[in-house]
């Protein structure tokens, strides 16, 4: 029952589209436990050829990057933009160079010895 269970969750989540006239929002976040596996946002598909990824931290401290896939069925890799770290209140911005209907998103990790748990939302436009 569990496995039914997740994988109906799994198969539910449709990527937000990146909209030219507006700002998307891709979830929030907050309580992330320790370790690589981390926070997930909600993908953002590019409509255009740029597109800025924003993390709203409100809170506590983390890391963050950028990752991609090429089809609602590939992986989701590192972009290789490098971690940004998180360290109480401050917005966060990577302008990428995106590929039209590639979808992009935030991966944040809470480190060990980190000094409170991040919070807050994220963002494409």
């Amino acid at each position: 029952m569990c496995a039914s269970l997740l994988l109906s969750s799994a198969s539910a989540a449709i990527a937000a589209k990146q909209n030219p006239n507006a700002t998307v929002f891709l979830g929030t976040y907050e309580d992330i436990p320790f370790g690589i596996a981390g926070w997930l946002s909600e993908g953002c598909e590019a409509t255009k050829s740029t597109m800025k990824l924003t993390v709203s931290n409100s809170s506590g401290e983390g890391n963050f990057q950028v990752q991609r896939r090429t089809s609602k069925d590939a992986l989701w890799l590192d972009l290789g933009t490098g971690i940004t770290r998180l360290n109480g209140q401050g917005t966060y911005t990577d302008s990428l160079s995106t590929t039209v209907g590639y979808e992009y998103r935030i991966v944040i990790i809470k480190p060990l010895w980190a000094n409170g748990s991040p919070k807050g939302a994220v963002y494409c436009d």
